[in-house]
């Protein structure tokens, strides 16, 4: 489950404005998972403002708690109708500066955040992009459309030209590539000492993802061989013998499916 967990020491600056360092094996203070809730990258909790329960909204609420604890400390002389200390807590202008600059930081640390999170905008067409119109277009040319070839071509059409079994064999393997980057990706990462991204959930989304691209491609493969016409009885399961010795050479085996397509000029 997502969280946001406190330690002992908080590396982000001391009063003197110098850096703190980090120690190492310090557990970061905060943590955000990243995933993807199709059509978009999202952090749990959310890093954006202005969000109840969100990063922001959660470490205003722990800077307001730390000046409330005045308030649970009797006036040893009640004055001006006041029975504890949280206004002349509130009022401490060195205090107020150094809670101002802490929720500076906070929102740097969000926009650093969202950054990270935009470099993984590369793998979007996995789960944007309509898989059945992407087979479609494999199909009739062999490759996948550009959107500006799509869009010159939109009055006159493209001449088809069906894919072979090596171009569907490339296809897949091209899915096998993108799985071993994928599986490549780190885990966490970790911002400043203190803030720490899991990006497992992510990963996790894009592997499943990439599977099924590659399934389909291959599910297609096998149901064109088992219901094409054949004059022998055993011709099919001979058929599909042979495309799964095409598509499991050792290239293939044992790892699963890689780049969702692979566009020509």
């Amino acid at each position: 489950m997502p969280r946001t967990a406190l330690c002992k020491n908080w590396p982000i600056r001391n009063v003197s404005g110098s850096p703190v360092e980090s120690k190492a094996g310090v557990t970061p203070i905060f943590e955000a998972q990243l995933c993807l809730v199709i059509p978009e990258l999202v952090f749990s909790p959310s890093l954006e403002s202005g969000v109840k329960g969100g990063f922001y909204d959660t470490v205003e609420g722990l800077v307001a708690n730390i000046f409330g604890i005045s308030s649970l400390v009797p006036r040893l002389s009640p004055q001006d109708g006041s029975l504890h200390y949280q206004v002349d807590m509130e009022g401490v202008a060195h205090l107020a500066s150094l809670r101002s600059t802490l929720l500076d930081r906070v929102q740097s640390m969000m926009a650093l955040c969202s950054g990270y999170r935009n470099t993984f905008s590369q793998y979007s067409y996995l789960y944007v992009e309509d898989r059945k119109e992407v087979l479609s277009q494999f199909l009739l040319y062999g490759r996948v459309l550009t959107p500006e070839e799509m869009e010159a071509h939109i009055d006159d059409g493209l001449p088809e030209n069906p894919p072979l079994l090596h171009q569907f064999k490339a296809q897949i393997d091209s899915y096998e590539k993108l799985h071993e980057e994928v599986c490549g990706l780190e885990p966490v990462k970790v911002f400043d000492g203190w803030m720490k991204i899991d990006v497992r959930p992510l990963k996790a989304s894009l592997l499943n993802l990439i599977k099924r691209w590659s399934l389909m491609f291959k599910q297609h493969l096998v149901d064109h061989v088992t219901n094409r016409p054949s004059t022998s009885g055993g011709g099919a399961e001979r058929g599909r013998h042979r495309i799964r010795s095409r598509l499991q050479a050792p290239s293939c085996q044992h790892r699963a499916p890689c780049r969702a397509r692979t566009r020509e000029p």
